[in-house]
């Protein structure tokens, strides 16, 4: 249990492996605070209970879950752990949702989001899972964090360095970054030799996040 002092509270919260994602609605937060998901009224220090306990400038909205039907007849993974938004032309309020799983094979799915304002809700659509080419990139395996990067891309991290070579192209499969274009739900060819690749250059280790600074 994490307890907050009485004050104006900024938090980063990372997934705790749970079985559906969700957004925190800040519609409703106060003007007096801002339009910041990060900044809300304490939440009071009580004993430890087995429901999500939000401020009251926060409501929540349940959005999908691990196994979830998608568009192209996949499901949305298990283990889910980063979420990342990527706006549509500096939108607050539309733009791609990606998830992804810390699993074996991992997945990451992108969905369309748009905020609703009449209803002050989110409108989610199917959504599909990025297709990860075996022939290019051998085993994708455990995604942990990531991020969104300033080019409007979403990196995903392996946090898995067991040994194998699948494909055969004289690199270890897993313990790398992979960059996804959400727009078309692609991993990026960053090299122009029509495959899509790892980020080779950043290194092979049990990679937990990455952090770009603009």
């Amino acid at each position: 249990m994490i307890n907050f002092i009485e004050s104006i509270n900024t938090i980063a919260v990372k997934s705790f492996r749970l079985i559906f994602s969700l957004v925190i609605n800040f519609a409703f937060i106060h003007s007096f605070y801002g339009q910041s998901i990060g900044t809300f009224s304490s939440v009071q220090p009580s004993a430890q209970v087995q429901k999500l306990v939000l401020p009251s400038t926060h409501t929540f909205q349940f959005l999908t879950k691990s196994g979830t039907l998608l568009s192209d007849g996949t499901t949305l993974g298990i283990n889910l752990d980063f979420t990342g938004f990527v706006p549509n032309a500096g939108s607050s309020e539309l733009g791609k949702l990606s998830i992804s799983s810390e699993a074996t094979p991992a997945k990451c799915a992108i969905f369309d989001v748009q905020y609703n304002p009449a209803t002050k809700l989110w409108d989610i659509n199917s959504g599909k899972n990025v297709s990860f080419k075996s022939s290019d990139l051998g085993q994708v395996a455990t995604f942990c964090s990531g991020t969104v990067t300033p080019n409007n891309t979403i990196m995903v991290c392996e946090e898995n360095i067991t040994s194998g070579d699948n494909n055969v192209d004289g690199y270890q499969d897993l313990g790398w970054v992979i960059e996804i274009d959400p727009s078309t739900g692609m991993v990026i060819d960053h090299n122009s030799d029509g495959k899509q690749d790892k980020l080779w250059a950043l290194g092979r280790h049990a990679h937990e996040n990455v952090v770009i600074k603009k």
